[in-house]
């Protein structure tokens, strides 16, 4: 019965781990060379606080962009901790039962 529960953590835990490190298409497209243009090189340059705020405004473009592919991989990733549990609860439970 344990070594049941211990093998499905195991293989709760290797399915989230290939899912999570899956390579998984993402919106970023922030370009440097724009951002040394305006900034460094611009007329006038830009201010470090307008600088601040584009890298912001950018920054939260991206994050919202991306939020359905890293909401999933959090949640795989969720599963692989309740099967790392699941695994190693059922590895302790059958030593202990083997010890009585």
């Amino acid at each position: 019965m344990f070594i049941a529960i211990a093998g499905f953590g195991f293989l709760l835990v290797t399915v989230a781990i290939i899912l999570v490190w899956w390579p998984a298409r993402v919106t970023f497209n922030m370009d440097a060379e724009m951002l040394i243009e305006k900034w460094a090189n611009g007329d006038p340059p830009m201010g470090e606080a307008e600088m601040h705020r584009w890298l912001a405004y950018y920054s939260g473009r991206h994050a919202r962009a991306n939020v359905s592919t890293i909401d999933r991989r959090l949640l795989w990733f969720s599963w692989s901790l309740v099967g790392l549990a699941l695994e190693t609860g059922g590895l302790m439970a059958m030593v202990i039962e083997m010890k009585l």
